[in-house]
C-alpha cells in the first residue's frame, strides 16, 4: 500500500511537470514566428536583363560583355550593365522599373574590380 501511494504520488509530480512544460512552451512558441522553409517570393520587375541591356546600347556603342546585375541603390533596384567600346568602359545603371538611365560613368576594371569587393564584402 505504501509502494502504491508512492507510485501514485510519483505519477502526479511526473503529470504536473510535463503539464508546466507544455504550457511554458507554447507560450514561448507564440512569441516567435515561425521559421518556414519556403523560398521567398521571386521579384519581378518591368525590366528584364535583355532590356536594360538594349536600352544600355541604344545610347552607349560597344558590347555587353557580361550580364547585367540587378542591385538595390539609393532605394531603388536597377540593372547594371556595363558597356565595353575599345578600351573605353562604362557603367550604365538602368532603372529595374520604369527602363529608364538613371546615371552613367566611365570606369576602368580596377574601378570595377574594387567595387565588386566593397559590395562582396557587406553581402
Amino acid at each position: 500500500m505504501k509502494q502504491l501511494s508512492r507510485v501514485l504520488g510519483l505519477a502526479v509530480a511526473a503529470t504536473g511537470l510535463l503539464m508546466i512544460s507544455s504550457v511554458s512552451f507554447a507560450q514561448g512558441a507564440s512569441k516567435k514566428p515561425l521559421q518556414t522553409a519556403k523560398k521567398p517570393a521571386p521579384m519581378t520587375h518591368k525590366i528584364t536583363a535583355d532590356a536594360a541591356k538594349k536600352i544600355a546600347l541604344a545610347k552607349f556603342k560597344g558590347t555587353v560583355t557580361k550580364a547585367p546585375l540587378l542591385e538595390k541603390e539609393d532605394g531603388k533596384w536597377q540593372w547594371e550593365v556595363i558597356v565595353v567600346n575599345g578600351k573605353t568602359m562604362t557603367e550604365v545603371n538602368v532603372d529595374a522599373d520604369s527602363g529608364k538611365i538613371t546615371s552613367s560613368e566611365k570606369v576602368t576594371e580596377k574601378e570595377e574590380a574594387k567595387e565588386k569587393a566593397k559590395k562582396k564584402g557587406k553581402g
